[in-house]
């Protein structure tokens, strides 16, 4: 696709029926299947792109600290943060909820469906990675300096395990199927099961 300014990031929907891809002037939503424009998402430069477990929402981060919200049907924008400063997404599998963790160590955590922030976490290095259980009840974060931590969402916020768990980066957490275990991938080689 051309004249769109040299992409930056490209993402496709879980159920592959739609991509995104940002440039210096926007993001452009299209057909999965046929390439077919569908819109210009108006948001200027994106370094990140996640779309939600269903394929229905995307959430883009800008440089100058803003969170959209856009619906990947139609392109309508949904909502917009701003004075946030993530590093990392993760929707939740229901996709009623949207964690982001910044470069300070700061996780939020958002209800989509009123987008009410709540903070359950804050280290001293970056977030790295997120992960949210199937019920939304637990939190995975995984930070620069190897730290994973274990928080409860609800009834309330309140972290339940902490672990120095690797020698470098987490790269990724995966909570399993029924929210029992989660894993945490590390850049140092290793993966750990909690």
């Amino acid at each position: 696709f051309d004249g769109f300014g040299g992409s930056r990031r490209l993402q496709f929907s879980p159920t592959g029926t739609r991509f995104a891809y940002s440039s210096a002037i926007g993001i452009q939503l299209r057909d999965g299947i046929s390439g077919e424009f569908i819109a210009d998402l108006p948001c200027g430069s994106s370094h990140k792109l996640e779309f939600s477990g269903d394929g229905s929402r995307i959430a883009s981060l800008s440089p100058d600290d803003t969170l959209t919200l856009w619906n990947s049907e139609s392109g309508a924008l949904i909502g917009t943060l701003t004075d946030v400063d993530p590093t990392s997404l993760a929707f939740s599998p229901d996709c009623t909820r949207l964690a982001a963790g910044d470069r300070v160590g700061n996780v939020n955590l958002w209800d989509l469906r009123g987008i009410n922030a709540c903070g359950p976490s804050s280290n001293a290095t970056a977030v790295t990675e997120l992960a949210l259980s199937r019920d939304c009840s637990r939190l995975a974060c995984g930070f620069e300096d190897g730290t994973v931590e274990l928080w409860g969402t609800s009834p309330t916020k309140q972290r339940i395990a902490y672990h120095q768990a690797h020698a470098g980066m987490v790269q990724a957490l995966e909570f399993g199927p029924d929210g029992g275990l989660f894993a945490s991938a590390s850049y140092d080689g290793t993966i750990k099961l909690w």
